[in-house]
């Protein structure tokens, strides 16, 4: 017969449940489904969503013991040890994929001439200072047959002197890519510098407002 979460628990047993769930903070609303605690789909509802892991890492095991029928308390313990298992797995996969996404992004052909374009412009280096690095980057790459193809990419750049938005725009003819337009917007400015062109950074300085003495 299932075991009725009215029935007493030990010392040992009443102190698991005040363990954390790492099922129920990782999967949070799945988890809730699965162990018929519904006030986990308070997970949906902004701005209650942003803690609702967090209560549930919490409470989690007091919430499924008193909300479910168990054969038995190590039953209850083999399932919640099993969601935790599987959060940890998807969070996992998920970093992985993740991971692999951004290597393919940021060392494709394109990507790696675009960066390197970058750091060696004289303007970006006045801008932003060396050395220069980059963040996760947005990338949008149609090829033809033919070896032609278009590619717009924008990644935030960050240097000792500052940091902004740099977009980029290349064309690719018989397979071979070329740097097309090249702009950097510094943050906290709403103009943007052509890195193409040779006193970019001196022009977009002098066109700056001057700070009253």
């Amino acid at each position: 017969m299932p075991k009725a979460p009215t029935d007493p628990l030990d010392a040992d047993q009443a102190a698991y449940l005040r363990r954390w769930n790492w099922g129920a903070f990782l999967l949070n609303w799945v988890w809730s489904i699965g162990n018929n605690t519904w006030i986990g789909l308070l997970t949906f509802v902004p701005p209650i969503g942003l803690f609702m892991p967090f209560v549930l890492g919490a409470k989690g095991n007091v919430w499924a013991w008193r909300n479910h029928s168990w054969a038995s308390f190590e039953d209850f313990k083999r399932v919640q040890r099993n969601w935790a298992r599987a959060g940890f797995l998807i969070i996992l996969a998920v970093i992985t994929m993740m991971g692999s996404l951004y290597h393919v992004l940021s060392h494709s052909q394109v990507y790696d001439l675009a960066t390197a374009t970058i750091r060696a412009n004289p303007s970006a280096k006045l801008t932003l200072g060396t050395p220069i690095t980059f963040g996760w980057p947005s990338i949008s790459i149609k090829e033809g047959l033919g070896g032609v193809g278009t590619a717009d990419i924008s990644v935030n750049a960050k240097g000792p002197l500052g940091h902004g938005e740099i977009a980029v725009h290349a064309e690719m003819q018989h397979g071979q890519w070329q740097i097309k337009t090249m702009t950097l917007q510094p943050d906290g400015t709403s103009r943007s510098l052509n890195l193409l062109h040779p006193q970019a950074a001196q022009r977009f300085q002098h066109s700056l407002p001057r700070k009253a003495a």
